[in-house]
């Protein structure tokens, strides 16, 4: 088998992700403000009791915090960059991050409506998820490598979470038989 890679990559997705981040930071940061200086200003109205304020206001800032957490996380796992070879899947994220799955390591990949999925464990042991968006340039032809290359090396291959040996495309394509069932036409 040949050594070469393909590289698949959107600088657009990275450009996406770094702004939802940075617009996430900022408001997060007036969240907080806002609730921060709501705590002291309660203590200047008689009808409020302060204590109760200030807790109040230090559940929703940590659940902001947490909101803000998960945004951040989500967008910085988002894939920009793949590059696929025989050997392995390699996926590098928005925070800079690279991950490499060899197909000797890889579970199985899943091929959904909004992506594809690489499951297995990285080169250094731990549990690894890639997820390509289905919005990426040239998503078709990365996705059709991905599955020969798991193919190749036996990986199982899931199409919306049901084995690639278990659909019946005769009940996904009923066209397919159609033209099977039809006898051939004599002139």
């Amino acid at each position: 088998m040949s050594t070469w890679s393909q590289v698949f990559d959107d600088d657009r997705v990275l450009e996406e992700a770094r702004r939802k981040a940075r617009r996430c930071v900022v408001v997060f940061a007036l969240i907080a403000g806002a609730l921060v200086s709501a705590a002291p200003l309660a203590t200047l109205w008689e009808i409020t009791d302060a204590a109760s304020v200030a807790i109040f206001c230090g559940t929703l800032l940590a659940l902001c915090a947490a909101v803000a957490m998960v945004t951040l996380a989500r967008e910085y796992r988002r894939l920009w960059r793949i590059e696929l070879s025989v050997r392995r899947f390699i996926g590098h994220d928005a925070a800079g991050r690279r991950r490499a799955l060899p197909w000797a390591n890889v579970a199985r990949v899943d091929v959904l409506a909004d992506g594809l999925v690489v499951t297995g464990r990285d080169e250094g042991g731990h549990n690894a998820q890639l997820a390509v968006s289905a919005r990426m340039p040239a998503y078709t032809a990365l996705a059709h490598r991905a599955v020969e290359y798991a193919e190749a090396h036996g990986r199982r291959i899931c199409v919306d979470g049901t084995p690639l040996s278990d659909l019946d495309l005769v009940a996904l394509f009923p066209t397919l038989c159609e033209t099977v069932n039809r006898a051939p036409s004599r002139l």
